[in-house]
């Protein structure tokens, strides 16, 4: 069971930010053992809450820290899927393509077109894209190759998971990328729903209609897109805290919707996008960190925001 638990939001691509970040966590906790290179210490473990990619210019570098990290720690490491992943695989039919018609006559633009064509395109996926090759048609190239169900890329954003719920201190945390919608803010239907996100997940995508079909689904939309937290700005403690016992923990952790800092409402749900990409402002990093003490936001800096202290009682 864990007694350290850090979660880390949206990193959409900036490498340095998740290095300062795991930096800071390690100086205040230790987290690494000394007998490896990024082997963690037994009783840690990380989440992340998905969108590493596109809008910055090292998203593969942080995709490679992050499958080694899982590597080494076996269960100890949770990668949710972001919309951003999920708009990657949308439009992976679109790349396909794309790229058999550059082969059939001009391989100008072929970029620019996905650019256009696709949401991911349009949403900074270029700059993912761009990543892959020296220039445009090679990257694009080595793209769809490296995306594919059976690419090295592919595989892992296939097998990035839609929530996590766990336990710590005696108290259920649920981790999703997006804020939940109204209608998913009952246990037994959010269990429902993810479970018909794993079949949906695994089914065959042509069966499905192809990419668009299969991973522009509404009910994907609605769990990967939400935004609805921010209607709970005004509500009171325990307005939020009957939210989260009905959908059967105590605390939710949510990303994808940027702010300058760590965003609480009612001291049980917690906004991790920070905005850290450059393109967001390149805000300060920050982690939120549950402990058997209580949950604290770290700053890459060192400082740090107490949100909640858990009694002496706590399991």
């Amino acid at each position: 069971m864990s007694n350290l638990i850090i979660a880390i939001g949206d990193l959409h691509g900036h490498f340095r930010a998740l290095e300062r970040i795991l930096d800071a966590v390690q100086k205040k906790y230790g987290i690494f053992d000394a007998g490896g290179e990024d082997r963690l210490r037994p009783g840690v473990q990380f989440v992340f809450t998905g969108d590493y990619i596109d809008r910055g210019r090292h998203a593969l570098r942080i995709i490679d820290r992050l499958q080694r990290l899982v590597q080494v720690n076996p269960g100890q490491v949770i990668t949710l899927l972001g919309n951003h992943e999920l708009m990657a695989l949308e439009g992976y039919d679109e790349a396909v393509a794309l790229l058999v018609r550059s082969a059939a006559g001009s391989s100008r633009g072929v970029m620019a077109a996905y650019g256009r064509l696709t949401g991911h395109g349009i949403n900074g996926g270029t700059e993912f894209i761009r990543e892959f090759g020296a220039t445009s048609l090679p990257a694009f190239e080595s793209y769809v190759a490296r995306m594919a169900r059976t690419g090295d890329i592919g595989q892992w954003m296939r097998l990035l998971l839609p929530a996590y719920r766990t336990r710590i201190a005696g108290r259920g945390v649920l981790f999703t990328h997006a804020d939940l919608p109204a209608e998913y803010r009952d246990e037994a239907v959010l269990d429902n729903h993810l479970r018909w996100i794993d079949e949906h997940m695994k089914a065959s995508t042509l069966g499905l209609g192809g990419s668009r079909a299969k991973w522009a689904h509404r009910r994907l939309a609605d769990t990967f897109w939400g935004r609805s937290f921010r209607e709970l700005a005004s509500a009171s403690q325990g307005q939020v805290a009957a939210l989260c016992r009905k959908v059967g923990v105590d605390f939710i952790v949510t990303g994808h919707t940027p702010h300058r800092a760590i965003t609480v409402y009612g001291d049980r749900i917690f906004d991790l996008d920070v905005g850290m990409t450059p393109a967001y402002g390149e805000n300060m990093p920050e982690a939120l960190v549950f402990s058997r003490q209580g949950i604290l936001g770290l700053r890459a800096d060192g400082s740090g925001v107490e949100f909640v202290q858990f009694g002496a009682s706590s399991a």
